[in-house]
């Protein structure tokens, strides 16, 4: 695991959300995007899987694509060594 910041990845052109799915820099200013209060939707029957069994499932999906497949969002596996090797 390497961490890098948001200004590493900005300055290095990765693009929020497209290139890194879920990553909003704070630059951005929109803190409130994926901090949402749910207490409404559970208390009305909302059923939340356990993180356990989302992971689970969404790799046993994953695992059905063929290995060449294109993704339509994320690093390709060069891009992402390339940077990598940037930040070390």
């Amino acid at each position: 695991m390497t961490w890098v910041d948001d200004a590493f990845l900005l300055a290095h052109g990765v693009e929020p959300w497209t290139d890194l799915p879920l990553w909003i820099p704070a630059s951005l200013g929109i803190p409130g995007m994926l901090n949402v209060d749910v207490r409404k939707a559970l208390v009305a029957g909302l059923h939340v899987r356990p993180l356990l069994e989302t992971v689970r499932d969404t790799l046993a999906w994953a695992l059905t694509r063929p290995r060449n497949y294109p993704l339509r969002a994320g690093l390709s596996a060069e891009r992402e060594a390339a940077l990598l090797q940037q930040a070390a």
